[in-house]
């Protein structure tokens, strides 16, 4: 005859059932969290690049400007296969997850995080970020990042940090994202852009920036600090500027890049120190950040938040 499970046997595995709830549960909404979060940054990224390009596009036709609306969909409509998000930008536009919100400019993420287009400034972002990048410049604070696209580049004052110059890039976000691309790892295709500060002095500075990479095996992204004299002629297209490589005119003061550990399509943070001489200081007349890279057109490469500190 079989025996029945007495009552503390039927409590005990109950308890054990609650705990293993209890651990097991917690886990499964974190993952679940952290896939959404890392669907949520995708989206973003595709959408921002998109932008960039969307604008590059225009450049080269004269008409440069952003779209007035990222789709034709209307607010509180979620995304389905019928009503697709972000056609105006995107060849495979999103279909699941997300959703409009209460306006036709705003975008709710499947990690419920409201996202703001604004089509003036080609804008993307949370309305919170919008709002408190934009009382930082109106408050003095930041400086709104500016862009010049041009081949070459001559030594001279005014080359300030977050004002970049280089060619084939575009500025979106305060973001310098690498809008040519080549089909494949080519060191022809590898692109330069600038950003530094107006002289250069003797003692310690810190580098700080954040970077964009999508596959460190098969792309180009590193950046320098060099010295250079005024009047130097820099090129920023093409096969110039390998690593640790200057010309007449110009020294290299320092070099990094980000690990393969980084190069996953998000944004990496990078804080590098480095010491200049007192000789380089007299023999130079500007401190430049330097930064090159390639793409081929299914990744990304960028870079923001470029600045040269010394105490």
């Amino acid at each position: 005859m079989r025996r029945a499970f007495t009552l503390i046997e039927l409590a005990a595995v109950i308890v054990v059932l609650a705990l293993i709830a209890v651990l097991a549960v917690p886990r499964y909404f974190d993952l679940t969290g952290k896939a959404r979060s890392s669907t949520e940054d995708a989206v973003v990224a595709a959408v921002r690049g998109a932008l960039a390009q969307f604008q590059m596009n225009g450049v080269v036709s004269g008409t440069s400007h952003f779209p007035t609306t990222l789709d034709s969909v209307s607010a509180n409509t979620p995304a389905a296969g019928s009503t697709p998000l972000f056609t105006t930008l995107l060849d495979t536009p999103v279909t699941t997850g997300w959703s409009k919100g209460t306006t036709v400019q705003t975008y709710v993420s499947d990690a419920g995080n409201t996202f703001l287009y604004d089509p003036t400034t080609g804008m993307f972002d949370t309305a919170a970020n919008i709002a408190a990048y934009t009382a930082a410049v109106a408050a003095g604070t930041t400086t709104a990042s500016t862009y010049t696209n041009s081949a070459t580049w001559t030594a001279g004052p005014g080359l300030l940090s977050n004002a970049f110059i280089g060619s084939g890039y575009t500025i979106q976000n305060g973001e310098v994202m690498m809008s040519d691309s080549s089909p494949a790892f080519n060191e022809a295709a590898r692109r330069v852009a600038l950003s530094g500060a107006q002289a250069i002095q003797a003692g310690t500075y810190t580098l700080t920036l954040d970077t964009e990479l999508t596959n460190y095996y098969n792309q180009l992204n590193y950046w320098m600090v060099v010295g250079i004299k005024n009047g130097t002629q820099v090129s920023l297209t093409g096969d110039t500027m390998r690593w640790g490589t200057t010309s007449a005119g110009m020294t290299t003061l320092f070099a990094d890049y980000a690990p393969p550990a980084k190069s996953d399509g998000n944004w990496y943070t990078y804080s590098g120190q480095f010491t200049v001489s007192a000789t380089d200081a007299a023999a130079y007349d500007q401190i430049v950040v330097v930064m090159a890279g390639s793409r081929a057109s299914n990744q990304s490469l960028g870079w923001r938040n470029v600045s040269l500190s010394k105490p």
